[in-house]
């Protein structure tokens, strides 16, 4: 059984420049950041690691529910879904993108137990603390007082999506998704910085 939050993120940028960050660059940036946070409050334990992939919705889900034997994940995760698409107009690029973050769970739990042993203690805390870099990153201008607009979800599986998730993910899932979450990128970085960011993103 997995449970999973997914993320469906819209990202305006404004202004073209020769070197820009992807959304795999930023995906991977906030899921180090959000790491390093929860490790510093206990939330992962010492030396845990949220581990980071980006792919189709059908290659991981032919991971997930072993269609593909060759490839494994380690948990927990978060799937950048791709490819993202990109509207342009003028100097305006917005791009979409899902994230989906996993972690196994024990099998057949039930919805509380879901709610005392993960929800709390873990989906929870990650999906709060990836708001919060968002709110402090310094590649990212918020445009609007307070934590940007968007729509989320409890999911527990036992709703009448419950066949379509385990065609995705294999087995129960319980989730937390995000959808309608637009987020501004500044594009008058520095090339140094925006740099460092990619090094910061792929270690």
């Amino acid at each position: 059984m997995q449970i999973a939050i997914s993320v469906r993120i819209t990202l305006v940028y404004y202004g073209i420049s020769d070197m820009i960050l992807t959304h795999i660059d930023i995906g991977s940036i906030l899921t180090r950041r959000v790491n390093l946070e929860l490790v510093r409050r206990g939330v992962l334990g010492e030396g845990g690691k949220i581990f980071y992939y980006a792919g189709s919705q059908s290659e991981i889900s032919d991971i997930l529910t072993n269609t593909n034997k060759s490839a494994k994940f380690m948990y927990p995760a978060v799937f950048d879904i791709v490819p993202q698409k990109v509207s342009v107009s003028g100097f305006q690029r917005e791009h979409s993108f899902s994230i989906c973050i996993v972690n196994p769970v024990i099998p057949n739990s039930t919805s509380q137990e879901r709610e005392k042993k993960t929800f709390s203690p873990l989906l929870r805390p990650i999906y709060e603390e990836f708001i919060a870099q968002i709110m402090k990153a310094e590649f990212l201008e918020i445009l609007s007082y307070g934590v940007p607009s968007h729509d989320y979800y409890d999911n527990y599986a036992t709703s009448d999506d419950q066949d379509m998730i385990l065609a995705k993910y294999n087995d129960v899932i319980s989730a937390i998704e995000i959808h309608n979450l637009k987020l501004t990128v500044n594009t008058n970085l520095c090339d140094d910085l925006i740099i460092n960011l990619k090094k910061e993103g792929c270690r």
